[in-house]
């Protein structure tokens, strides 16, 4: 079942699987808001019954960024900086750890799974546990990727998978055509295991946010208010920045928690920003650099930091 409302200044769709009373039942809301980059989608979980029922359920976006309908050889999968290692669920790769097991991240066996490229055969992979709130694809062959932003204690599930890339599964397996993606999952357990238990009359919700970024070179960090690149080489920082809605505040550049660049800005969605930003000649040849995004009033709206090769 299927409906639509709208405001004036969104647009809502809801999908409803059941209205039966002896099952558990799902409604999946995707709001659209006017002058925004982004969709919100609202899942809802209910047990109408009159006991606890453990529930399974994930949602699976499957990814090509691009426009070329497959990804190319640069699609990076692009998890939070804190995440070192991941619970593999799937690999046609033996010389990788076996289902349930834990594999380093994003280096395993002296090579780096963040980029599809680097792939032998097929891999997927369970964040497990949850250590940020994003987990982005970034096509850097095409400057073009996708972010999924999610309330990490109520859907704590990332879930990433692709055919492979030097020996993958055939594309005739599901196409005609030689096209291929990835894929993003997203679940409120932390693998395809685990049950998450909702109590009699009761239900499970929460929203998360997915936007389309392109034309920041690479992507590091994404959350509610912000997409960001940062890299550096011949003593300057390169600063990268897109929104899915319309922002205002200040850009800072911290080196060793020294402030050493700010710029007010006005972004808007679509219209990714770069600057350059020399670290003067007084830079050491390795640092740690901080890029914020500041509210006028001084809170930090996003941030990402990163030891990085300055020279």
């Amino acid at each position: 079942k299927l409906a639509a409302t709208h405001d004036g200044q969104s647009v809502t769709v809801k999908l409803r699987d059941s209205t039966a009373e002896d099952r558990v039942r799902a409604e999946i809301a995707i709001r659209l808001e006017a002058g925004a980059a982004y969709f919100a989608i609202r899942p809802r979980l209910e047990n109408p019954t009159g006991a606890p029922l453990d529930v399974k359920y994930w949602t699976n976006a499957m990814l090509a960024p691009g426009g070329q309908n497959a990804p190319s050889a640069d699609l990076r999968f692009v998890l939070p900086e804190a995440v070192t290692e991941v619970t593999v669920h799937s690999r046609g790769d033996e010389s990788l750890p076996a289902y349930g097991e834990r594999m380093s991240w994003p280096v395993a066996n002296g090579v780096d799974l963040s980029r599809l490229g680097n792939w032998n055969r097929w891999l997927g992979f369970f964040e497990d546990p949850a250590a940020g709130e994003f987990v982005a694809v970034y096509d850097e062959g095409y400057d073009e990727g996708m972010v999924r932003v999610y309330p990490a204690e109520a859907a704590p599930g990332t879930k990433a998978f692709a055919f492979g890339w030097q020996d993958p599964i055939p594309p005739n397996n599901w196409t005609d055509d030689g096209s291929g993606y990835v894929e993003v999952h997203g679940g409120p357990a932390p693998t395809f295991d685990a049950s998450v238990s909702i109590p009699a009359g009761g239900h499970l919700q929460w929203t998360e946010t997915w936007y389309p970024v392109a034309g920041l070179g690479g992507l590091r960090y994404a959350n509610d208010t912000a997409a960001l690149n940062l890299g550096a080489g011949g003593g300057q920082a390169q600063v990268a920045v897109a929104v899915p809605r319309a922002w205002s505040g200040d850009l800072v550049l911290l080196l060793g928690g020294q402030e050493r660049w700010r710029q007010t800005v006005s972004l808007s969605p679509g219209q990714p920003q770069h600057y350059a930003v020399p670290l003067g000649d007084g830079a050491p040849e390795t640092g740690r650099l901080t890029l914020r995004l500041e509210t006028p009033d001084g809170a930090i709206a996003a941030e990402y930091s990163a030891k990085l090769d300055l020279k």
